[in-house]
């Protein structure tokens, strides 16, 4: 009686391992890369929500008849001294161009100068995330710490405001076409300090780095853009939290807002 043959198992060539290795990597890849897209997608409509709330309320200060000239800086007196503070997107020209070299709080100086019209807001924004209100600093005057609500986006970053008393871009910018930097004006804004007039200068700039440091973890103090109609428009800097980065900002639901010419083409 024969024996039976055994027909020997061929192992897999490393060229084979290689190329089923190389097909999983791609694979893991996709899936993490769409995994990332539905958490930003995600992201993307919880901030929306917020604009939107934030939109109800400048609807209600257009109900009670108020000018945007009204709100466009929070007021208030300290010791019977006078006190502005500006509702402006953007930075002092002094200040650096890094993440943490914070801008002005125009949010939270929009919703402080509102309720002054419209009173306390605090049940406006229970319809919201509590991890997406903060109680945050305004500003500080002697000993007098001036405190305010701020919302944040869903990357943990303020919600931003756009007046169109100080809208548009101001301050110089990284022209891509040039391969160079382009002087502008910057942005001089008025505003009252211990009751006196003072100048404050101010850059609203989506790019205000060289290619160099752009690298080196700079961001943009605006978007750079101009009032739909003259209305006032709110906007997240989105996932990268760079607002000078337009393409991924997220705005409301109402008409978007145009750019300056010298920089509407731009990324």
């Amino acid at each position: 009686m024969r024996s039976p043959v055994m027909v020997g198992r061929r192992a897999f060539t490393l060229i084979e391992l290689l190329v089923v290795i190389g097909i999983i990597a791609v694979l893991m890849g996709i899936g993490l890369s769409v995994g990332f897209g539905v958490i930003n997608s995600g992201r993307g409509n919880a901030t929306k929500n917020t604009i939107q709330v934030l939109e109800t309320y400048l609807s209600e200060l257009d109900a009670a008849g108020k000018d945007p000239k009204s709100y466009k800086a929070f007021k208030t007196e300290i010791a019977g001294q006078e006190y502005e503070f500006p509702v402006v997107d953007g930075r002092e020209n002094s200040a650096g161009y890094s993440a943490t070299d914070r801008a002005l709080p125009s949010l939270m100086r929009f919703i402080a100068a509102g309720d002054t019209y419209l009173g306390d807001s605090s049940d406006r924004w229970g319809v919201l995330d509590s991890s997406l209100v903060r109680d945050n600093e305004i500003a500080t005057i002697g000993s007098d710490v001036i405190r305010g609500v701020e919302l944040l986006d869903s990357w943990d970053n303020p919600i931003r405001v756009v007046h169109p008393a100080y809208d548009g871009g101001f301050g110089d910018f990284w022209n891509q076409d040039a391969g160079s930097m382009t002087t502008r004006n910057t942005l001089d804004v008025s505003y009252k300090d211990s009751g006196a007039n003072q100048t404050l200068r101010l850059r609203r700039s989506y790019r205000p780095f060289n290619q160099t440091s752009a690298g080196e973890g700079s961001i943009g103090d605006a978007d750079e853009g101009i009032c739909p109609g003259g209305r006032v428009y709110f906007y997240s800097a989105g996932a990268d939290g760079d607002p000078g980065t337009r393409e991924d900002n997220i705005y409301g639901s109402g008409p978007s807002p145009t750019f300056p010419a010298e920089t509407a083409e731009f990324e």
